[in-house]
Order: C-alpha cells, then structure tokens, then sequence
C-alpha cells in the first residue's frame, strides 16, 4: 500500500512495488473535502478501489498509464468548478505539476514536491522505513491524522495529532515541538513550545520513529555505501572497499555485535534486549558500558571517525546507518525467504548461501539464526527443483540440496528421479547407497518406500 498512513475506510488506496525519492506526492481529496497528503515512492503506483489509475515515474514527470471508470483530467486545485483540461486523461499523457484528476467523486492531486522544498526527512523505523516527506519552504506541520490536516501526516501511536512544527526561510529551518511526546534533536529533548534551528543530517526523534533532516542542497551528496558484509562461510568485512583482516579486531565480541547488528541491516534494534543477548551476566548500566566499548572499537577497526556515522543511536534502539550500508549475504537470503517466490530472486539468494552463518558464534541469536538461513537455503532450493522442467537442472538441484542435508529423503528422491529420465540408473543407485549409509549413522533409520521404488526402477536399467 503507497501510503501506510492510509485507513482501509478511506475511498482510494494505492499500492506501490518499491520503496525510493520521487519527489512527488499525491493529496486525495474525498467528497466531504478532507484532505490526505502521500508521497509517492515507487516507479509505478496503482491508485484506487478496484485500482483506478496506474501512473509512472517518467523522467522526472508522472505518466498516466493506465484508467478505468470515469476519469477527468482537471487544470488546478481551486474552489471554484476546475476547467476541463483535455477531458479524459490519454494514457500515457504526462502530467504537469500540481494538475488534479478526477475519480468518481474523489479528486487526485499531484504536486512536485521537491521542487519548492528547503529540505526533506527520511525515517529509519517501521512502518516508514526509507520513506522520505519535503519540507516546503515556509514550513509545515506535523502530527497523527485528527482535525488539523498536517502537511507530514503520521499515523503513529506515539505521534501526538499536533506534535511538531516547521518554520521555513530562505535559509534556515526551525523545529517547534508542539506536544510533551518525545521530541529530540540529535539526542537532545525538546520541550513543548521550545524552537531549534535544523542542520543538514541532524537526527530526530519523534515518539518511536526516527529521521534525517537532509537540506535540499545536500540531498544528492548523500554517502555512498561504505559497508559490506559476508557472513555465510568465510567471514568477511569490507569498509570502503577494503577487506578488514580478521586478525584486527580487537576481540570475537566485536565481530558478532556487528554481525547482529547487520542483520536488521539498518533497522533498529531495542537497545535493553541488545545488552542482554551480548552481557547476560551484568547490570544494566555495566552491560551498557560494555557496548559502548565495543562500539566504539568497531570505529577505530574499520577506521571510521566520527563523522562517519556508522551506528545511529536512540534513547532506546541502535542501527547500522542505512545510508553507509552496501551488500549483505545474509539478509539478502532473509529477505528472498520472506518474499514471494521469484525464481532468479530465489537462485541468486541461493548463490549466496557459501556455508552456515557466522560459523564459530554460539550465542542463542546466532544459533537461532544459523539454523532459520540454512532451513531457508533448503527451502529455495526445494522451490527451484519443483519449479524446473530442466533434467539436468533439476538434478543440479537435487544434489545441491543433499550437500546442504546429506540425509533429506526428499532431496534424494529428486536426484534419483532426475537421473532415471536420464538413462543414468548406476549414478542414481550411487545416490541411494549414499543416502541411506547417512540414514543410519545420521537418525538410524531406513529409506522409505518411495527411495526403494525408485532404487528398483533403477536396477530395472540395468
């Protein structure tokens, strides 16, 4: 759905296939004249009950690609009856900022935000993570859906329904928190009615969600990803571009709290459970000195000063900066296990699986998470075997699967089958006497029935 912010009672939903910057946004207009303010952050979003429109990001400008029921194409938002344009919209008609279309009784208005904005904000927590909002110039308002229509409109249990106010110039922007729910600024509380000017990547902390102010100006020097990480077989570390020698880091602890952190990949992670996964044994106030230790030599490791801004950091949550970040084999094959399957998706996350996560870490969360990825592994690789019509790939498969469970029937099943519609009865019966000896040594048990059929089918090819 385009806007999480969006209620299922409103009249237009939209839906969008990805999550980045367009600058544009999309103000809905229902017929009792309350207003909704969305951005829109995909190439392609789908609008509507029963997906009315579909409009596409074109080289900068928003395409019409797609209608269906009545649609009209209206020149401005005014309170006076709109002139007709160019009555219903053409498919694939660009259109100008600011226009408005017509929806039955719901009116659609597009408005290029970025092009009047003295900065935006972009949050690092769910639901809105990547999100990004513009700031116009004079300022706006922000807060939960209620009476006020806001300008940044969130609808969050811990955003008040007035909670902040921007004030715009031509050269600087202030904050006014408007509400007693947390409000800080790069870690420092603002009280209700106390104001404070905005610098370009100031941080802020708004009930649970946290932003980065980013100027216009400063918007395209965004930080080039710094970080990469493998975690599946052979351990490896790479900050800008270089490989950090495992025998640098000062100790394991390092490593793995790294290694846990990247597994959210950006996300933020509650910093009381953090402190107790890595020091059980001590206090709270130990356990927190502890990791500020430790992170502070993860920076000296990977030679990362301060204004490097590897961590962001909340009263209560900790996260990788997602603006640092680059490739991650591990939550890349996390995120192809949650996903609807895609057969390349699912085959290039399956490339990836080299061997266990983080081989060597006994703590619970690693164990935990060594044994979901490697079940995962054998899920997508299941998936492609079923989903392929190729012999020889399908056997590929098959056998893939067996390095990653020497003793799954099922696996066994797969190759033998393959190799007997391959006139390849011996390489099949070899495939039998192999999985059977792990049978017994690994759960002392016998091959089922389906595994002897086949084994009898391949004897039967001589």
């Amino acid at each position: 759905m385009i806007p999480a912010e969006g209620e299922a009672t409103q009249p237009v939903e939209a839906e969008s296939r990805s999550s980045l910057d367009t600058g544009w946004e999309l103000w809905l207009t229902d017929p009792g004249g309350d207003q909704r303010k969305f951005p829109i952050c995909s190439e392609t979003t789908r609008i509507g009950p029963g997906q009315e429109i579909e409009v596409a990001l074109t080289g900068g400008e928003i395409a019409l690609l797609w209608g269906k029921g009545s649609l009209t194409l209206l020149q401005d938002r005014s309170s006076q009856p709109p002139a007709l344009l160019d009555g219903a919209p053409a498919h694939g008609q660009l259109l100008p900022n600011d226009c408005l279309i017509e929806v039955g009784e719901t009116r659609l208005h597009f408005v290029n935000a970025r092009q009047d904005s003295i900065g935006s904000l972009q949050c690092y927590t769910d639901p809105f993570y990547g999100r990004i909002w513009h700031i116009p110039r004079g300022g706006a308002t922000l807060g939960r859906r209620g009476k006020r229509n806001n300008g940044i409109e969130l609808n969050h249990p811990t955003i008040s329904r007035c909670h902040l106010l921007f004030h715009g110039s031509a050269q600087e922007l202030e904050v006014e928190a408007e509400s007693p729910n947390l409000t800080e600024v790069n870690g420092e509380p603002l009280a209700a009615g106390q104001r404070r000017a905005l610098q370009d990547n100031d941080l802020l902390q708004l009930g649970g969600l946290l932003f980065r102010y980013r100027e216009s100006a400063q918007e395209s020097c965004r930080n080039h990803p710094k970080l990469n990480m493998r975690c599946l077989g052979d351990l490896l570390v790479e900050w800008e571009g270089r490989a950090v020698p495992l025998d640098a880091w000062p100790s394991r602890k390092c490593l793995h709290l790294l290694a846990r952190l990247a597994l959210d990949w950006g996300k933020p992670i509650g910093l009381e459970g953090l402190v107790e996964e890595f020091w059980p044994d001590h206090d709270g106030q130990r356990g927190k000195k502890n990791l500020n230790w430790t992170l502070s030599s993860i920076r000296k490791c990977l030679s990362a000063g301060p204004g490097a801004d590897l961590f962001l950091r909340t009263t209560n949550t900790l996260q990788l900066n997602p603006d640092v970040l680059g490739e991650h084999d591990a939550y890349q094959l996390q995120q192809a296990m949650q996903a609807k399957f895609d057969h390349t998706a699912a085959a290039v996350a399956l490339g990836l699986y080299r061997g266990n996560y983080l081989e060597g870490c006994y703590d619970d969360w690693a164990v935990r998470t060594r044994e979901q990825l490697h079940l995962g592994a054998l899920q997508l690789c299941r998936l492609l075997a079923e989903a392929s019509h190729d012999g020889e790939e399908r056997l590929a498969l098959a056998r893939r699967g067996l390095e990653l469970d020497g003793s799954c029937q099922e696996f066994a099943l797969l190759a033998m089958r393959a190799l007997i519609s391959l006139a390849r009865g011996e390489e099949a019966l070899k495939v039998f006497e192999q999985v059977r000896k792990n049978l017994l040594k690994d759960l002392d048990v016998e091959p089922s029935i389906d595994l002897l059929r086949e084994r009898q089918r391949a004897l039967a090819l001589g």
